[in-house]
């Protein structure tokens, strides 16, 4: 899985699901949105890694202790739980697209739809048990668009 955790002020997401034409909002504010590609292997039972679980409990097990954040005296120290602010989490394939062809992105190292939401929605469940009440979400397999005004601008890059 590859993340990208990007420390924001606000962030909207309007979501409209295929095939409807009911949209929904959602906003945080003084936050982070966490952007999640699962990769094509991230399930699978032959992979070395600890499975996915295992994986994303570690990660939020660190998430919860890094200091990553502002602080209010313009210094990237305090945790996630020490601000108030909310936390966006969206899928985004695109994280694990190819482009070695150079005239073709392709997606053939992202994980199909069933188990990337499997796992797209675990990530969630722990996010939720972790930090209640801090979070949103997208919307796997929707339309979105995310306006959101970025801090500092600070971005952190995960691998899990």
């Amino acid at each position: 899985m590859k993340l990208i955790l990007q420390q924001v002020n606000f962030a909207t997401i309007n979501i409209k699901e295929k095939n409807s034409t009911i949209n929904e909002t959602r906003k945080i504010w003084k936050g982070v949105i966490i952007y999640l590609g699962v990769w094509k292997n991230d399930n699978s039972t032959n992979n070395q890694e600890p499975n996915y679980q295992l994986r994303i409990d570690k990660f939020f097990d660190k998430l919860t202790k890094l200091k990553c954040r502002d602080n209010g005296d313009g210094n990237l120290s305090a945790t996630l739980s020490d601000t108030w602010g909310g936390i966006l989490i969206v899928s985004n394939f695109t994280l694990y697209a190819n482009y070695k062809s150079w005239n073709k992105i392709n997606f053939s190292d992202s994980a199909k739809f069933d188990e990337a939401n499997t796992i797209y929605n675990y990530f969630v469940e722990q996010a939720k048990r972790i930090f209640p009440d801090k979070i949103q979400t997208g919307k796997f397999w929707a339309n979105m668009n995310i306006i959101s005004e970025v801090s500092w601008p600070v971005n952190y890059v995960f691998e899990i």
